[in-house]
């Protein structure tokens, strides 16, 4: 199995390259998108590799022209059709995914959809405490007491706009917060403040410090400038 991320600039020829590359053959010179379409699926075979997955496949299909959708949608199901040697493809990202599977009956039909529902407290408890409990016992640092309050985790999943990933990464952030402190004890000021540097959020609007937490939206606040003025430019929306 090769993974990869879909490439800035979302390109045919530079997924085709990056593919290549993580095959191990390098484009030692420039070559058109169906030369290099076709170098794949003979590397494809050769490594014997069954599955392609391309995270933030959407980049590949959204905001593009029909001609080029179309190549997108083509050159996938050439991978998954190929008579010599036919790979698995695995396409994750957001749902706007949904809109390149849903145009063409083939690759909708070769493909199995899995939607990640939304996390919070009441459904996912226990798998938010494991992972925080995990990452703390890791990191060697003695969790405070505030930390140990079902509240705070609750805090945690709501700062993390209640998706899996953004909450392991605040959890990670708040960590490192205290690790780069030097200092031996978690506490709930380091989470506060790693929000406050990702958001750049006045304290009223920190989720980790809010007395009213679940008002916030989190996904407003995300790339406020920090300032001594406590309104934000612009405003909520």
């Amino acid at each position: 199995m090769i993974r990869l991320l879909v490439p800035s600039p979302a390109t045919l020829k530079n997924v085709g390259t990056t593919i290549l590359s993580g095959l191990g053959y390098p484009l030692a010179r420039d070559k058109s998108v169906g030369i290099i379409w076709t170098q794949v699926r003979q590397f494809l075979r050769m490594r014997r590799t069954l599955f392609v997955h391309l995270d933030e496949a959407q980049d590949l299909y959204i905001s593009k022209g029909v001609k080029t959708r179309n190549d997108v949608v083509n050159t996938l199901k050439s991978l998954m059709n190929d008579k010599d040697w036919p790979v698995g493809l695995v396409l994750s990202g957001t749902p706007d995914l949904i809109e390149m599977i849903n145009s063409d009956v083939q690759l909708k039909r070769g493909i199995d959809v899995v939607h990640l529902g939304a996390v919070s407290w009441i459904s996912h408890e226990p798998e938010v405490t494991e992972i925080f409990t995990e990452f703390v016992g890791k990191s060697g640092l003695a969790p405070s007491g505030e930390l140990q309050q079902g509240v705070f985790l609750k805090r945690l999943v709501h700062a993390g706009g209640n998706e899996f990933g953004l909450i392991i990464e605040m959890c990670l952030s708040g960590i490192e917060e205290a690790l780069y402190n030097g200092d031996t004890q978690l506490r709930l000021a380091h989470f506060a403040e790693a929000f406050r540097r990702k958001s750049g959020c006045i304290p009223a609007f920190n989720p980790f410090l809010a007395q009213d937490y679940l008002s916030i939206d989190v996904r407003t606040i995300m790339g406020w400038l920090d300032s001594d003025d406590p309104s934000p430019s612009g405003g909520l929306s």
